[in-house]
């Protein structure tokens, strides 16, 4: 299955998607929520198929999580970025 492919530097991340997910889940599987339309989230992953990382975003958003593929390296500067400071 192909994954969308998307780049951190040139979209915008919804307020509401990153409040979505808990920084502590976001940072420990390395996800960043994009976007959240009604039931649905938007999640960044360098590796979409990773199941626990999309059950711990479910979890936390209640969310059904459509994974999207971006650079780890993105997604560690755009995490530092977004949920700078937040503990939990």
């Amino acid at each position: 299955m192909g994954y969308a492919f998307v780049d951190l530097d040139r979209v915008s991340v919804d307020a509401d998607a990153l409040a979505s997910v808990k920084g502590a889940t976001a940072r420990a599987y390395k996800i960043l929520p994009l976007k959240r339309q009604v039931n649905w989230l938007y999640v960044a992953m360098s590796d979409p198929p990773n199941r626990e990382a999309i059950a711990a975003a479910m979890e936390d958003s209640g969310c059904r999580i459509i994974p999207v593929f971006a650079l780890i390296e993105s997604i560690e500067r755009a995490l530092q970025e977004y949920y700078a400071g937040e503990g939990g």
